[in-house]
């Protein structure tokens, strides 16, 4: 349509004459990489009729790693020139508005030409109409086809008017246009003041639509102008053409959803990607496209649209996906904490693996909604008091699985599960969708997470992988340390995200004298389980000890061996032990201590023996080694000197010679447990060294890095980052 109070004069070219009151215009050239289109595009710009001393050229270069800005510098000294790391197009013309200095403000791209009239010809329409808030111009391709005389909008979708046409002359008027291409443009400075900046969601493509949208809304006019030309390599600075379909595809939904709320749902399916049958890279654009909605409509519109928009996208990405991405919504919009599951199998169990979680659990709990889901009912209270901890802020739910239910299994064991039925642990699977993110904490391999994100929490890859496994399917692992974290990348092909150290807090409260070692008893502590495998040595721990007695009787006459540990009901090995101790009375035999006396019990050691892996092949049973050794650690904490097993986690906790010994035999045990009682002054030192290597794996520095780890997966989950453009040329 004509524009109001046009003249004749408006829709013939000025010849080279400028309005009156010329106005000062900057000029914003956004560039990356483009050192091969900049030379030619920054001549034209010089060589136009433009007065000199009213042209403000501007260069925002987004982290080039060409010679472009050499290149500027050297040829074109007085362009003024900005850089910004991102490489985002609208964050970068919002950095140029911001240094502009004209009454005018153009973008244009940095792989045209213009022509010598160009910038005259915008500025004079903007001169003559004081409503026109933006002009643009006639862009051609370089071999004279019409790239852009304006857009046009089609039921959603937005076209270059005149796209591909032969310029013969049939838009060789001055029209109001919906809007114009951002390739080459000149705004009124009041009427981005009103408007604002460009919306740096959209990142590149659409920009310019979104923009005109917006100047449209606040009553400005966009005119185009066939006088004003540029010649334009479509394309040319994009990296490739990939790079513009994913964005202009996604930002085309972004823009339905700012401006077109009810026209949302539709457009779903009949994006290009979606035609293309490329779901993934639809679902990858919808929490950008969610949080634009909800940022710029009402609770009524929200409500609406959101209705329909939920049942296009269940009958395109079914009802998991879709309930996972509005779950996130509700944590990114701030709606409610993040909610995490901890699942433990065997939660109903005391041990140091669910201690580990326990400790995790307490960590988050003041800042996440923590559920602990079981298989076995147990209570907080008997955690708490298991494990000295607070987790009164923390859920539990239990779920049985009838499989193991019908089998009166105290135990739940994934090695009865085999390929030929259905998994039993589906169930906790299907819980697992309730959560935000979906811990699993004793790595049990055959429970498929349906969360959003989920985390394996590794103490060791036990098994190799079988029927319905599914470790692999979790967003990130947590391994306990080097040795766990070595074998999960050679027996399961997984890569851990985070090594985090069992949290140990088993400090001697005893600490009146300047000098720990008066305050010690000649003890030889073990704390280790009584398993009925015997795998924690504890047999072999007394005939070395009967050992030492025998050949050293005068040195030993004082000492004392005391073996703690847990034992579940039924098992027979704790038993068998006391009867083998039974001839020595300095032996004392210890099951199922309380806390509190357990800390006694390290507070009077001395040295600390642990043998756990002892003659066994690590490359035949890596789990029978000790994976870490959070009671070696204790000990520490304590002043007494280990004296453990070569192998395992074990040789990652002591430096052998310095914190304590490595051994690889019961000779070898014995022969450094002499030597070092036969030395006190050495004993004392390497004591307060382990106490001073205690402090590595403390739970002060495993809940800051906790909460580091945590802290960076939640951001990563409610922040919706905007796509970097390398990245998506990469990707897609």
């Amino acid at each position: 349509m004509d524009v109001e109070k046009a003249t004749m004069e408006d829709q013939v070219l000025d010849n080279g004459r400028l309005a009156d009151s010329p106005r000062l215009c900057s000029i914003i050239i956004v560039n990356y990489n483009g050192s091969r289109f900049l030379f030619d595009c920054f001549s034209s710009l010089l060589a136009m009729k433009y007065p000199a001393d009213l042209l403000d050229i501007i260069m925002v270069d987004n982290g080039s790693t060409d010679d472009s800005i050499a290149l500027v510098q050297n040829n074109f000294p007085t362009v003024r020139i900005f850089k910004d790391s991102e490489n985002s197009f609208c964050k970068a013309v919002n950095l140029g508005i911001l240094e502009a200095r004209g009454d005018y403000i153009g973008l244009l791209n940095n792989d045209t030409i213009v022509d010598e009239n160009w910038l005259m010809e915008l500025a004079n329409v903007l001169n003559r109409h004081e409503r026109a808030g933006a002009v643009g111009g006639k862009i051609l391709f370089k071999n004279g086809i019409i790239n852009s005389v304006g857009i046009d909008e089609n039921n959603g979708y937005f076209r270059d008017r005149g796209f591909g046409e032969s310029d013969i002359g049939q838009y060789d008027k001055i029209d109001e246009v919906q809007y114009v291409c951002g390739a080459g443009v000149l705004y009124r400075r009041q009427a981005i003041e009103e408007v604002g900046p460009m919306d740096n969601d959209f990142v590149i493509y659409v920009e310019d639509v979104d923009y005109g949208q917006r100047l449209r809304k606040q009553g400005w006019k966009i005119l185009f102008t066939p006088w004003a030309k540029l010649y334009h390599e479509f394309q040319g600075s994009s990296k490739s053409n990939r790079v513009a379909y994913y964005f202009c595809t996604r930002n085309r939904l972004l823009f339905m959803a700012k401006h077109r709320p009810y026209q949302l749902p539709g457009a779903i399916k009949t994006t290009a990607a979606f035609r293309d049958h490329e779901y993934d890279v639809v679902f990858d654009f919808l929490p950008a496209v969610l949080k634009k909605l909800f940022e710029s409509q009402d609770l009524q519109v929200i409500n609406q649209t959101l209705s329909a928009l939920v049942s296009e996208l269940v009958d395109v990405f079914g009802n998991q996906k879709v309930e996972n991405l509005l779950a996130r919504m509700e944590v990114a919009l701030g709606y409610r904490k993040l909610r995490i599951g901890i699942y433990d199998h065997a939660l109903h169990f005391m041990g140091g693996g669910q201690k580990y979680v326990c400790t995790l659990a307490s960590v988050l709990q003041d800042k996440y909604d923590i559920t602990y889901i079981c298989n076995k009912p147990v209570t907080v209270k008997s955690l708490n008091d298991w494990y000295d901890l607070d987790l009164s802020r923390c859920r539990i739910k239990v779920i049985p699985l009838p499989f193991f239910e019908e089998r009166h299994c105290q135990e739940i064991n994934a090695a009865m599960v085999t390929a030929d039925m259905e998994n039993p642990f589906q169930a906790i699977a299907m819980e697992s969708a309730n959560y935000d993110f979906f811990i699993n904490a004793n790595m049990l391999s055959k429970c498929l997470p349906l969360s959003n994100r989920s985390i394996l929490v590794c103490h060791f890859p036990d098994t190799d992988p079988g029927p319905h496994f599914a470790a692999h399917k979790y967003t990130h692992v947590i391994t306990n340390g080097e040795y766990t974290t070595y074998w999960l990348r050679r027996r399961w092909g997984m890569v851990k995200d985070l090594i985090l150290h069992p949290p140990v807090n088993m400090y001697a409260t005893n600490t009146n004298s300047a000098d720990p070692f008066v305050l010690k008893e000649n003890l030889i502590l073990s704390v280790a389980r009584f398993e009925q495998t015997g795998s924690k040595k504890q047999k072999e721990m007394v005939k070395a000890f009967n050992f030492l007695c025998k050949q050293y009787p005068s040195l030993m006459k004082s000492w004392r061996l005391c073996l703690a540990g847990g034992s579940l009901e039924g098992t027979t090995y704790a038993d068998e032990v006391k009867q083998l101790a039974k001839s020595n009375p300095h032996i004392d035999v210890k099951i199922n201590l309380p806390a509190t006396d357990l800390r006694r019990v390290f507070a009077a050691g001395r040295i600390f023996w642990h043998l756990c892996g002892l003659d066994v092949d690590e490359n035949e049973s890596p789990q029978l080694i000790e994976h870490f050794g959070m009671t070696t650690v204790e000990a520490m904490q304590n002043y007494c000197v280990p004296i453990v097993n070569n192998g395992g986690g074990q040789k990652e906790i002591v430096a052998h010679g310095e914190s304590g010994f490595l051994i690889g035999s019961l000779a070898e045990l014995c022969e450094q447990t002499r030597q070092l009682i036969s030395e006190p002054d050495r004993l004392r030192q390497t004591m307060l060294k382990a106490y001073e290597r205690g402090h590595q794996f403390n739970i002060e520095k495993f809940t800051l890095e906790a909460l580091a780890f945590f802290k960076r997966l939640e951001d990563e989950y409610v922040s919706i980052p905007n796509p970097i453009i390398a990245q998506v040329a990469h990707t897609y």
